[in-house]
């Protein structure tokens, strides 16, 4: 069987997971029928707390330099910048220089567990609301 879409990028940079559960409608169309990996609590502490090193190293502050939210492309400047896993940690993800992404509290906060595939509704939503009409 070959994967495609979502999952199978998830399983190319994640490996296996130990169960997959069915989503929700919740999660809008594109995600509605998807598997994901289920996490265990253990692991999710392992990588916040690579996440939290990670944090205090030179590769973090250059990527926060600039001030720039990875999401909605706002300057807010660095110290208002938070860590956002891409791929988040009770989807699978893991705290690798790939996965993380500054990112403004008011995108991280909408994000939350949210896979790229499910986030570019909202991107969309912002790149309509900046452009002139």
């Amino acid at each position: 069987m070959v994967l495609w879409g979502p999952i199978a990028w998830i399983s190319r940079c994640f490996g296996k997971a130990k169960r997959l559960r069915q989503l929700g409608s919740w999660f809008g169309k594109a995600s509605q029928g998807m598997e994901y990996p289920i996490v265990e609590e253990g692991q999710i502490r392992r990588e916040k707390e690579k996440a939290k090193r990670l944090r205090q190293t030179t590769w973090w502050m250059r990527k926060t330099q600039p001030g720039i939210c990875h999401y909605c492309r706002h300057k807010v400047g660095r110290h208002h910048l938070t860590m956002d896993h891409v791929v988040p940690l009770s989807r699978g993800g893991k705290s690798t220089k790939g996965n993380l992404v500054p990112a403004c509290k008011a995108c991280n906060n909408k994000k939350k567990y949210l896979i790229p595939v499910e986030w570019e509704d909202y991107l969309r939503s912002l790149q309509e609301e900046s452009q002139p009409e």
